[in-house]
């Protein structure tokens, strides 16, 4: 084995360790050309890779559009709010340069440091904004004492998939998180809208 293979087997090896940098990941693991998805083809993305079906919500076409034009990150990200319904922000950077720092920062969320971001509130940006309000427990959101957001896609893949992976890691807090799950795939309902993403 010469140094080329060396160097090149260790590099594939860092692009596959919960380490490794996430735009890589997106970029490089089963992300597809975003298109129109039913809600058959969801439930199919997350039954195929072993995710929870219950708790996914849509958001109404205008919510979903402003939110998409607020940052492209929206494909496939998570967001955690306390039980006041104000988001928190970790204070470190480095927690959202690893998969592994936000599993950690999630299931131990009391032992972390966060700021409080008052601009975003969870009633207001997510739960009002919903298509099927209706089959919400917000009964049972109220006796946590956090609420994490999931977004995801079935076009951002591997990366969708390792912001789904989190749900398990908030299940095995000593802290009560309930989960649920926002996905911002392109749907019939939102095809009259035009999208004007931004990069950040």
């Amino acid at each position: 084995m010469n140094k080329t293979q060396i160097v090149l087997i260790c590099f594939f090896t860092f692009l596959l360790s919960s380490c490794s940098s996430l735009f890589l990941q997106k970029v490089l693991f089963g992300v597809r050309n975003p298109k129109d998805i039913t809600k058959v083809e969801m439930n199919r993305f997350l039954q195929k890779n072993e995710f929870d079906t219950s708790n996914v919500y849509l958001l109404k076409p205008v919510a979903y559009v402003d939110l998409a034009e607020t940052s492209s990150k929206y494909f496939a990200t998570w967001e955690l709010f306390n039980h006041k319904g104000v988001l928190l922000v970790p204070r470190h950077d480095s927690v959202n340069s690893c998969i592994s720092n936000i599993e950690y920062f999630i299931q131990y969320i009391e032992n972390n440091s966060y700021k409080e971001d008052t601009i975003r509130n969870l009633q207001k940006d997510l739960f009002q904004q919903f298509t099927n309000t209706n089959i919400l427990n917000n009964t049972k959101m109220e006796e946590q004492n956090y609420t994490l957001v999931l977004y995801w896609t079935v076009f951002m893949g591997k990366y969708s998939k390792d912001i789904l992976s989190l749900e398990h890691f908030a299940n095995l807090s000593e802290s009560k998180i309930s989960v649920i799950k926002v996905n911002m795939d392109l749907r019939e309902d939102i095809d009259d809208f035009s999208i004007n993403l931004k990069t950040k």
